[in-house]
């Protein structure tokens, strides 16, 4: 079973958010309406290549506390598998992660969107997932090949980080993991129409195929096919395949 702790507004796109999450199978006891404020909303523009801007209204998103976190506890101490990116509040996070990190949960930390400062402790996550951009803006230098987001890789070990993966859109992914052992997983080559869900896709891969035994090459590899599914359709969530989709293209079908 699928969680999602967030909040919604109760604007008339609150109800239409949540059917929408419940008719794909997620539990959505965890997201209480914000009386007013407006549910988070994301304008997306899409270039010819794919590649898209995005402007992000926080809306009811940014209301998500800490108390909230309490209130999801037992949910989140019963899970497999933690997965975390920066559109609620740092803290409100670094809460989620501590509960985490106390039950033995493993936790994902997508740093995206990123914001000026990050504030929360990278080691609280035992995996730092983060894109070309968002590494480079972590490191101050710029990431143009996979050699570079593996010395970026190594520079977020040192600022604290446990297990790194760093995508790199056509040019794949790098990992370092706890060990020290670097990797480079490929892209899967595909026609790019929308990437806006690429790395949503991608991060929700590798993480259930770490927790399902699989080895960080091995689950990067997954994330890419899903990030590949996703980046060659139009939209969000509909762009996100199915396990049966995510399974034709690591066959190549």
């Amino acid at each position: 079973m699928v969680r999602m702790i967030g909040r919604l507004g109760d604007d008339a796109a609150s109800q239409i958010l949540r059917q929408q999450l419940e008719a794909n199978g997620v539990d959505t006891g965890d997201i209480p309406e914000t009386h007013g404020v407006t549910s988070g909303t994301a304008i997306i523009v899409v270039e010819e290549t794919g590649q898209n801007t995005i402007i992000v209204v926080p809306g009811a998103n940014a209301q998500l506390t800490c108390e909230d976190i309490r209130m999801a506890e037992r949910g989140i101490a019963t899970s497999d598998l933690l997965l975390v990116q920066l559109e609620t509040p740092q803290e409100t996070i670094a809460s989620a992660l501590r509960v985490a990190r106390e039950n033995k949960v493993f936790s994902v930390l997508n740093a995206a969107p990123l914001p000026e400062n990050i504030e929360i402790e990278l080691g609280l996550a035992d995996l730092l997932c983060v894109n070309e951009t968002e590494a480079a803006h972590l490191v101050e230098f710029p990431i143009h090949s996979a050699e570079d987001a593996l010395r970026a890789a190594k520079e977020l070990r040192c600022k604290g980080a446990l297990r790194i993966v760093i995508t790199l859109g056509a040019m794949g992914a790098v990992g370092l993991d706890v060990d020290g052992h670097s990797h480079h997983a490929p892209a899967f080559p595909v026609k790019a129409v929308d990437a806006t869900a690429a790395g949503d896709a991608f991060v929700a891969a590798l993480g259930l195929a770490l927790v399902q035994g699989a080895t960080l090459p091995e689950a990067m590899m997954r994330g890419n096919a899903a990030g590949a599914v996703a980046a060659s359709r139009l939209g969000a969530q509909p762009s996100l395949p199915t396990l049966e989709e995510l399974e034709k293209m690591l066959a190549g079908v």
